[in-house]
Formats: structure tokens, C-alpha cells, sequence
């Protein structure tokens, strides 16, 4: 599984924003450059939607 994919599952499973350090504890301590990236990736995949992957109290989660 990819990144972006992890990074999507862990995302669309919680049920509150996960912040960067949060994600980074899941991922086993991943580089937060490779999560940045990750998360811009699905912020541009995501934005013509009907769900959208946004920045909310200090952390990203999905909306629609």
C-alpha cells in the first residue's frame, strides 16, 4: 500500500482531525516531508469532490 493510501485510510478512519505528529506516530515515525507531501497529494486529489481533505484545529481531516 502506498503512502497516500495510508495516509487516506488513517484519515478516513478517525473520527477527529489527525495532526502531523499524530500521523507521524502511526506511520511509525515517517519523515514529515513524506507525510506534507502525502497530504497535499490527497488535499489536490480531493478537491473537485464532494469530500475534501482539510487543515481543521490544528489537523487534517476529511469533509464534505
Amino acid at each position: 500500500m502506498s503512502l497516500m493510501n495510508q495516509v487516506e485510510a488513517l484519515l478516513l478512519a478517525s473520527d477527529e482531525p489527525l495532526t502531523l505528529q499524530k500521523l507521524r506516530s502511526l506511520m511509525d515515525e515517517m519523515p514529515s516531508s513524506d507525510l506534507r507531501e502525502a497530504l497535499v497529494t490527497l488535499e489536490s486529489h480531493y478537491s473537485d469532490r464532494g469530500i475534501n481533505l482539510v487543515q481543521v484545529g490544528g489537523g487534517w481531516q476529511f469533509q464534505t
